[in-house]
């Protein structure tokens, strides 16, 4: 019985892994049944206890619980639109709760894209596969149900194509005149009502088709050294060959777990989110490419997996990225240099101070009392700063002396500098000094 069990339970885990590819952005049509889901591993069934599963969307910002009505119905690992309309656009979660944490399990971006009115497909929801003629093909119908009683049509440019009702559309040998644009058509019954849900694949047969390249991650595993707090950008890009496939899937995962998307607004992006994808065409290669940026690196991210899935053709190709704390790193050249003429400099710039200030002190005292207008001789208690001794005795001074004696300094010094000068002539009076003699030669 034990073994029963555990067959049926990889029997559902196996259909629901093929249901539930890691994608992180789908576009669906509206009017059209759609689901979203998710992975549990068998190991969780076992060992898990009571717990209880939200679906969220964001509405401006905030994550709000979705509540079941008629349309949308939450089924174990599934939510499911009867049918998708555009108000269901969005940002949706998925939450495990054990009465105590919340842990989110994934996340998606649903597009719902508006359907063509004058045409049974939108240009925007298919695939192209180009293919050789002369070589075998088949063109597969959506997963989206497994009931093998549901009605399924095939139709080539909108027409009926061949009364066709199987799940694949086989080629034995492919043509040119077999390119077209075909779709799949499932009638599915809910409750006493038939919804239907569409697969469209654009088909080109060429005589010479070039080769469609292999499906690749450009360059491989790394480690990027960085630090603690730095800003990180770390690029992922993906080679889809030579023509764009359209079902091509690039996102990033840390630890297994979707990150957020960038809002554009620098002040509200969190720490790490991920840019919208970009396709790029160069020369006649295509592209995908998307960034996730780290606002600041922290120790955690050290021990992170920064996982780049690329996803297309049932094909899927990875790239783990890791971050490691970098060598300290030697100064940069000119800051060195710098330095070093600084280091040179600074011991001749003190050395030419000094210099001066020897050379020019009574300047530099002068200037500093007219500045600052200071008197540091005020209060010393002597009378004069100085006294003016010429010869006046024993020779007639030339008039140039006198003047300079007499009237220069003590313009200059007095008027100017506030010095006190005591002057013979003028500031001793007749007997009140003794007459100092010089002898002239």
């Amino acid at each position: 019985m034990t073994l029963i069990v555990f067959f049926l339970m990889f029997i559902t885990a196996s259909a629901t892994e093929k249901l539930c590819p890691l994608r992180a952005s789908i576009d669906v049509l509206e009017g059209e049944y759609f689901f979203l889901c998710y992975l549990e591993s068998m190991q969780e069934h076992f060992q898990e206890e009571a717990y209880t599963i939200n679906w969220y969307k964001e509405n401006a910002g905030k994550q709000q619980l979705i509540k079941e009505t008629g349309r949308i119905v939450s089924q174990m690992n599934f939510l499911e639109f009867w049918p998708a309309e555009l108000s269901d656009s969005g940002n949706y979660s998925v939450t495990h709760s054990n009465g105590k944490q919340n842990f989110t399990i994934q996340k998606w971006t649903l597009n719902v894209l508006e359907r063509n009115k004058s045409s049974c497909f939108n240009k925007n929801h298919l695939t192209t596969e180009i293919k050789n003629a002369g070589t075998g093909h088949s063109l597969k119908c959506s997963d989206l149900s497994v009931n093998e009683n549901d009605s399924i049509t095939w139709y080539k440019d909108c027409k009926n194509y061949e009364n066709e009702t199987e799940r694949e559309l086989d080629f034995k040998t492919l043509t040119v005149q077999h390119s077209g644009i075909y779709t799949c058509k499932i009638l599915i019954s809910h409750k006493g009502k038939i919804y239907h849900s569409t697969n469209t694949i654009k088909l080109v047969v060429e005589e010479d088709a070039p080769e469609a390249g292999a499906l690749e991650i450009v360059g491989h595993n790394e480690e990027i050294e960085t630090e603690i707090g730095k800003e990180e950008t770390l690029n992922c890009t993906g080679f889809l060959g030579y023509y764009m496939r359209e079902d091509a899937s690039l996102y990033w995962l840390i630890n297994q777990k979707f990150p957020e998307k960038c809002t554009g607004i620098p002040e509200n992006e969190p720490s790490i989110c991920e840019e919208e994808l970009k396709k790029l065409k160069l020369g006649n290669k295509f592209y995908v490419t998307t960034l996730l940026w780290i606002k600041k690196v922290t120790d955690e991210d050290m021990h992170r997996n920064f996982t780049c899935m690329l996803q297309a053709d049932e094909r899927t190709q990875m790239k783990i990225v890791k971050l490691k704390k970098g060598n300290t790193r030697d100064l940069p050249v000119h800051i060195f240099t710098t330095g070093m003429v600084l280091a040179v400099l600074f011991p001749c710039v003190a050395v030419a101070v000094v210099f001066v200030c020897v050379m020019f002190r009574v300047d530099l005292v002068l200037f500093y009392r007219n500045i600052c207008r200071r008197d540091d001789t005020a209060g010393d208690g002597k009378e004069y700063d100085a006294f003016v001794s010429y010869l006046k005795d024993c020779i007639s001074p030339t008039e140039e002396e006198r003047e300079f004696a007499l009237k220069i300094l003590p313009m200059i010094l007095e008027e100017n500098f506030g010095y006190k000068l005591c002057i013979f002539e003028r500031d001793v009076s007749p007997g009140g000094g003794k007459c100092i003699e010089y002898s002239c030669h």
